[in-house]
Formats: C-alpha cells, sequence, structure tokens
C-alpha cells in the first residue's frame, strides 16, 4: 500500500439554493462528488477534487470553502467564459430534494490536465457529470486511466428523474462507467430509474452483468444491501427525523471511502473482504449519511468527525 495514497473526486460544481416552506433557506457550495471531497477533507483524507467552475463570485466563494476544509482543487478549470451553475433546491414534506439547475459553461470543458492516479489510491465518480455530452469521455479517460493504474474505482450513477428524457442516450455511458468501477453505489431509485429493476439481487445481476462484481445498495432508512461473489450482507436501516436529505448519499459515500481508506484495503483485498469489515464499513457510511440528513449543510460535521476519529483510533488498535 502506497503510503502517501489519495482520493481523487471527479464531478460537478454547482452552488444549491435551497428552498423550504416556499422561503430560500440556506446557500451552500454542493455538487455530488464535492460534497463528498468535503466530508473527506474534514476527516483529514487527503482529497483532490478536479471539476469546473467559473472565476465570478460563487466560484471564489466555492473555491475559498474548498481550501478552507482542506479539499485541494488544484486540478480543477476555472473558467471565465461562462458562469457557476446554480442548482435550486425545493425540499417536499419528506425533506427531499426536486432540483433546478441553471447552468452557463465554456464551450470546452475539462481542457485542464488531469493527474495519473496510482496504486492504493480512491477514484470516486458519478452523476450527471460523468455522462454529460461534454464531460463524459473525459472523466472517462481519466478514469480507465486509474483503472489501468490500480487505483480503487467507486461508481456512483447518482441518477436523477428531471434526466429521464434523455436516459436512452445516458444507458450507455453510464454501463461504460460501470465496467470500470471496483464497486457500484447504488440506490433503489437509481437502479428502477436506469434499469426497471426493484430489489437488490435483480441490481447485482445487472451490475455484474455489466463488468463490476460489487454492489452496495441503498435503500433510505430502510437499510443497506451488499453484494459481491462472495458476500450477501443486509444491514437493517434506523429511522429518522430529517432536516434536509441533500446530500445524504454523497456523505454515504464519504463514509466508505473513510473507512476503505483507514482499514488500508486496496482492489484487490476486496475479493476477499471479510463481513465484519463490510459489517463497520456500512455502518460508518451510515453515520456519515444520518449526520449530513440532520442539518441543513451537504457535509458531516465537526462533531461527528471529532467522535469518529476517536473511535477508528480504539478499533485500529
Amino acid at each position: 500500500m502506497e503510503a502517501n495514497r489519495k482520493v481523487y473526486a471527479i464531478g460537478e460544481t454547482v452552488l444549491d439554493i435551497i428552498f423550504r416552506d416556499g422561503s430560500s433557506a440556506e446557500a451552500c457550495p454542493g455538487g455530488s462528488m464535492l460534497n463528498s471531497a468535503v466530508s473527506l477533507g474534514r476527516c483529514g483524507i487527503p482529497v483532490e477534487f478536479i471539476s469546473d467552475f467559473g472565476n465570478d463570485q460563487a466560484g471564489k466563494l466555492i473555491g475559498d470553502f474548498l481550501n478552507g476544509n482542506k479539499v485541494s482543487s488544484r486540478f480543477s478549470q476555472r473558467f471565465d467564459d461562462g458562469k457557476t451553475a446554480i442548482a435550486l433546491a425545493f425540499l417536499d414534506p419528506e425533506k427531499n430534494a426536486s432540483y433546478s439547475f441553471y447552468k452557463d459553461f465554456p464551450v470546452h470543458r475539462l481542457t485542464q490536465e488531469l493527474p495519473v492516479p496510482a496504486e492504493g489510491d480512491i477514484v470516486l465518480f458519478g452523476s450527471f457529470f460523468a455522462v454529460s455530452d461534454e464531460t463524459h469521455e473525459k472523466v472517462l479517460n481519466f478514469v480507465r486511466s486509474a483503472k489501468q493504474h490500480h487505483a480503487l474505482i467507486i461508481y456512483d450513477p447518482n441518477f436523477r428523474r428531471p434526466h429521464l428524457p434523455d436516459l436512452e442516450k445516458m444507458r450507455p455511458r453510464i454501463l461504460q462507467n460501470i465496467a470500470c468501477a471496483d464497486i457500484v453505489r447504488a440506490s433503489d431509485e437509481d437502479m428502477n430509474l436506469i434499469f426497471s429493476v426493484t430489489n437488490c439481487d435483480e441490481s447485482y445481476a445487472t451490475v455484474k452483468a455489466n463488468g463490476c462484481q460489487f454492489l452496495i445498495y441503498t435503500r433510505n432508512k430502510e437499510g443497506i444491501s451488499i453484494r459481491s461473489e462472495h458476500i450477501r450482507l443486509e444491514i437493517k436501516g434506523e429511522p429518522l427525523e430529517a432536516v434536509s436529505t441533500i446530500g445524504a448519499g454523497d456523505a454515504f459515500n464519504a463514509g466508505l471511502i473513510f473507512s476503505i481508506y483507514s482499514l488500508e484495503l486496496n482492489k484487490k483485498m476486496l475479493k476477499n473482504i471479510e463481513a465484519g469489515q463490510l459489517e463497520k464499513i456500512a455502518e460508518t457510511a451510515r453515520r456519515f449519511a444520518s449526520d449530513v440528513c440532520m442539518s441543513m449543510d451537504n457535509y458531516i460535521s465537526t462533531d461527528l468527525v471529532r467522535n469518529l476519529l476517536e473511535e477508528w483510533r480504539k478499533y485500529q488498535n
């Protein structure tokens, strides 16, 4: 295992403006991979965020925020011929969000030189950024390079219902992404929208048939299912009164990576991972997600970070 291993998160950057009960509640930097990167940065995990956003006021706010949370954005492109994307998030009575996006991107995106992850590094990718016309091929090339160098690849489709009209165009790209992944982390909603499957076993059969041998399948408060060639694990969910579910899945991904990193696991070890380790990983990921649901932030709290780091020190000793 490389001593100086890193996490690379590649995805979109937006400024989230959140509306609750008919009025605006809060604005904060967002985007699925950005949210995960910030939670990891708060945990002291060395993380590189790869994206693009404007040299406008919103972009400056985001850049300062990343820096303040120990997330490197040195591989993110800053552009003048466009504006940082805006996402309006409207919370329903159950605190789930529907979105409207406002984008003004340059014609050419991700023109910066991208890093080459090494063996032992972890790469997280997914969401619309990984399937869009402008960025899919560049993201895919980056991920394939990481795979060739034996980094551990985690893919989260994070497919939004507003993109259903473009699903037939996007599905082949999603399948390409799955084929690159060592772990697919998908929600029940993702798999139902994309592949019309309704349970974990159907979802795993689909993922496995398209080149990935490891699925972590989440069902909100209903629980977590994990499938691989040698593992069949069911973990019950826990009810909670959410303030907002925005960023919960992103925090779950961060919890997975925090655990994998802390346990010093790499892609070769996935084949022989023990059920007890998986339960510890899944429980930590769920705690990340639950913590985010208890506030209007898209990222885990400093209180959770403090408690987790102490608990993991005891666990590893």
